[in-house]
């Protein structure tokens, strides 16, 4: 496990029935995008749905649950109208569109609330994960941005 991020600032968000805490300096934009606007790019980790242009720039899409390996909800039949919510998540000079199922907003903690002890959502990989935190009776677990894109740097295509 990492160190814990300085931020008291979080963007919560939902992944199936999982909380999530994204640190806020890390979230830079929520994006609402068309199925059909992301186009599919073979060879590459499943959970990469493929790339899509915003703002002129081609910006990899991945399904954050699939690739936290949780449960999702998948539906018989993709749209291409269907609508699809992302944080754009930044680092560094690396940016990527990660897709959730909705957003539940701004939260601040103290940062004597947070904690390194694996006691949030056992759900998600510890690896992904850079602390946590305890909000209304349940243990949220903070996001590593860092080791998400470090682990797809590894992939075929580094976003």
């Amino acid at each position: 496990m990492t160190p814990l991020a300085a931020a008291a600032d979080y963007f919560q968000v939902r992944l199936g029935t999982v909380s999530l805490l994204i640190p806020l300096g890390q979230a830079k934009e929520v994006l609402t995008l068309a199925r059909a606007q992301v186009s599919p790019i073979p060879g590459v980790h499943g959970a990469l749905l493929g790339v899509a242009n915003h703002r002129g720039r081609l910006l990899w899409v991945l399904q954050l649950a699939q690739f936290l390996k949780l449960p999702i909800a998948t539906t018989a039949q993709r749209r291409p109208q269907e609508k699809l919510t992302a944080v754009l998540l930044s680092l560094e000079e690396r940016q990527l569109a990660c897709i959730v199922s909705s957003l539940e907003g701004i939260v601040n903690f103290e940062a004597a609330a947070l904690s390194s002890l694996q006691v949030g959502d056992r759900a998600i990989d510890p690896s992904y994960v850079s602390g946590h935190i305890a909000r209304e009776g349940q243990w949220l677990s903070i996001l590593n941005a860092g080791a998400l894109f470090g682990s797809l740097v590894g992939s075929p295509v580094n976003p």
